[in-house]
């Protein structure tokens, strides 16, 4: 089987192994300001240096697939972060609550128990993005707030 004449290995795209015209190289000025090598071993995980023997060059295809999903995987640990820390919020919330709650029902609490319970049942209901209605229970020598209802 006969190759091609005008077949030149170093002319495909690293990535996708099409030929194009319009193609990038990864190891200039302008592949290092876009970061392409970075983002080939970060989210491929392939070992690409400039000594290897395979094509230097990426396609505009494969740049833009590139470019969205690093952009994706940036906006995923993001997000990951995000929520962690609001779940986490949640969770030291929750147990704060529970410890005012247990300070103000063994009475040992001093009023500013009951205002520091008001904030955090305040706060919870922010974080939530919840109306809530509190009800103020006399049985206790120092009032306390339960939650009733929220919309």
């Amino acid at each position: 089987m006969a190759m091609n004449e005008n077949f030149n290995y170093s002319e495909l795209c690293r990535l996708c192994s099409l030929k194009s015209n319009h193609q990038l190289q990864i190891f200039d000025k302008e592949g290092e300001q876009r970061q392409i090598l970075f983002k080939i071993r970060t989210l491929i995980g392939s070992v690409t240096t400039k000594e290897d023997v395979l094509p230097k060059n990426i396609c505009q295809k494969c740049l833009y697939k590139l470019d969205m999903f690093f952009e994706f995987r940036a906006s995923c640990m993001a997000t990951e972060t995000v929520l962690k820390n609001y779940a986490d919020t949640l969770k030291q919330l929750a147990q704060s609550v529970s410890n005012q709650l247990s300070i103000v029902e063994r009475g040992t609490g001093a009023p500013a128990t009951f205002l520091n319970l008001l904030v955090l049942v305040v706060l919870a209901a922010t974080i939530r993005e919840k109306t809530c209605f509190v009800k103020i229970d006399n049985k206790h020598t120092i009032p306390f707030a339960s939650i009733v209802a929220c919309k």
